[in-house]
């Protein structure tokens, strides 16, 4: 049985730990029609979290990639909630920003909350994690030494990159602002 979180508390995420990891996004998120608010943090802050565990130096890549793994099967509603908090929970006292480790530490209502969302918000929330994901995986492997300089090797894989860190982003506010602001979208 999943607990769903209160609106206090979605309101909480939202702000608290959102102006804590954002900076601009912040500022913005609160001129989007109201619709839009949460379901747009919570992936955002979703994707901050998995680039966290994408960017913890500290713990060897294979480790973060299985963890990567571990956390989008969490997100997609295929593992255990428990088990991916977890081991999130390895992550945050390497964590030397504040705010990260805040972040890290507010997974399992980031989690609750994504249960709570309404059908087609969770999906496409999902789906744009899975993609933003995928893209850190790659880029795990793709970049394994930081101390090496590497450039993609064709313009398919620069496509996919650019898909898969900003594209997909668009697709998904697209989605959202037709299912939830379509007046605006539809011509006179």
């Amino acid at each position: 049985m999943h607990d769903i979180m209160s609106p206090g508390s979605t309101k909480s995420l939202r702000t608290e730990i959102l102006r804590s990891v954002s900076r601009s996004f912040y500022l913005s998120i609160r001129f989007l029609p109201a619709q839009l608010r949460e379901p747009i943090a919570l992936a955002y802050l979703l994707a901050r979290t998995t680039d966290t565990v994408a960017d913890t130096a500290q713990i060897s890549g294979s480790v973060r990639m299985e963890t990567l793994k571990l956390l989008s099967n969490g997100i997609q509603g295929t593992a255990s909630r428990d088990v991916v908090v977890e081991l999130i929970a390895s992550f945050v006292s390497l964590q030397e920003n504040v705010s990260e480790r805040q972040l890290l530490e507010s997974l399992p209502d980031c989690l609750a909350c994504l249960e709570g969302m309404e059908h087609a918000d969770r999906n496409d929330i999902r789906l744009v994690l899975e993609k933003i994901t995928r893209g850190q995986m790659l880029d795990l492997q793709r970049f394994d030494n930081p101390q090496e300089i590497r450039a993609l090797s064709t313009a398919a894989d620069l496509d996919e990159y650019t898909y898969l860190v900003a594209g997909c982003v668009g697709e998904f506010w697209t989605r959202l602002c037709f299912r939830h602001v379509r007046r605006v979208l539809e011509p006179d």
